[in-house]
């Protein structure tokens, strides 16, 4: 079966914009998409940008962008041929120039929703959403029919137990 569906990737990073003269991918994502990718580290898009795109995007979907860097602690690493320097939860090349993200999946759920994303909203774009862009019909839900792939959390969202395919992993 072909995919006919209009996504988007890297949402708002290394696309052209929306000038009020010459409108870019950024204007026809926000015009024509129905699935888009974004990165909800809240460095790469802030809030105000993500909401805009939620309102625009019916099935926006969270994506990590994470490097190697991921979960170390802040100094030096390579990236590729770049030497980079994580600090803050943020990574560059050059000082300046942002390189992917270091957040997991987890801290982007937690992003969601510090930023005023209902749960089931968060639930949506970290999990349901890309599994549909992807066609991916056993994935992304709870429901009859559907694998169990599950993440439990507490009330301050800390993650109590993991579940791959209906067995505790962790």
């Amino acid at each position: 079966m072909k995919n006919n569906k209009i996504g988007f990737t890297h949402l708002y990073n290394a696309m052209s914009g929306n000038h009020h003269r010459k409108p870019g991918v950024l204007t026809a994502a926000l015009l024509m998409g129905e699935y888009a990718e974004i990165i909800c580290d809240l460095f790469h898009v802030k809030a105000e940008n993500i909401h805009l795109a939620k309102k625009n995007i019916p099935k926006l979907y969270a994506i990590t962008d994470a490097i190697s860097a991921t979960g170390m602690k802040d100094g030096e690493y390579n990236f590729g041929n770049n030497k980079i320097v994580k600090k803050n939860n943020q990574a560059f090349i050059n000082d300046d120039i942002l390189a992917g993200s270091v957040v997991n999946m987890h801290e982007t759920f937690k992003n969601l929703i510090k930023i005023n994303f209902s749960l089931e909203k968060a639930v949506a774009m970290t999990s349901f959403n890309a599994a549909n862009y992807i066609s991916e019909k056993k994935i992304g839900k709870i429901s009859k029919n559907y694998i169990a792939n599950l993440v439990i959390l507490d009330k301050k969202l800390n993650v109590k137990a993991v579940y791959l395919r209906g067995k505790l992993i962790s």
